[in-house]
């Protein structure tokens, strides 16, 4: 399968620019697909995503996936990149990680740990250890998110306060230092 479109808008909200698509089965009767976006503008062209491209392969309940991007200039002048797999057990589950990454915010370079999972099951979603990592600061989540039961934690250690005055948008307000804290559910 081959297929081109020049654009797609969702809503007015996002806009998704020169999308080509290639899939095909292999000899193991995996799907192994191709995507490819030029870029996507979110809202009114302020938040650029570029150069997106997607390569993955699923088959016997089981996905593979890399994704790379160019990231908003908002966020990096980096180009970024994360692969991963998913898993689906049963008819009612499903558990993922990311195994490789590199993910620039300004000139921090985020990884994700290699000893975590998210899994769903059951309107469930379940954090086991999840922790994006810099040289010196870190966002970790751990715990459940359900209708009935939530017990979350999330622990953002010595994070840029600069990263948030970039979402502000305010000349009122700036951030300086960094930003630690710890939220329980």
């Amino acid at each position: 399968i081959k297929m081109t479109l020049p654009y797609l808008d969702i809503n007015n909200k996002v806009l998704v620019h020169d999308i080509a698509l290639e899939a095909e089965q292999d000899a193991s009767l995996n799907l192994n697909t191709k995507v490819a976006v030029d870029h996507v503008a979110l809202g009114n062209d302020n938040f650029l995503i570029g150069d997106i491209g997607l390569e993955s392969s699923v088959g016997h309940n089981h996905l593979d996936y890399n994704l790379s991007w160019k990231n908003p200039e908002l966020l990096s002048k980096n180009s970024s990149y994360m692969a991963g797999i998913v898993d689906f057990p049963n008819q009612n589950s499903i558990e993922t990680k990311v195994t490789s990454s590199k993910i620039y915010v300004k000139d921090y370079l985020c990884q994700f740990n290699a000893d975590h999972l998210i899994s769903i099951h059951q309107g469930k979603v379940q954090f086991d250890h999840v922790v994006l990592l810099t040289d010196a600061s870190d966002i970790m989540i751990d715990g459940r998110l359900a209708k009935k039961d939530d017990s979350l934690v999330l622990r953002v250690r010595d994070v840029d306060a600069d990263l948030v005055n970039r979402f502000l948008k305010s000349q009122k307000m700036e951030l300086a230092g960094a930003i630690s804290a710890n939220l329980q559910l």
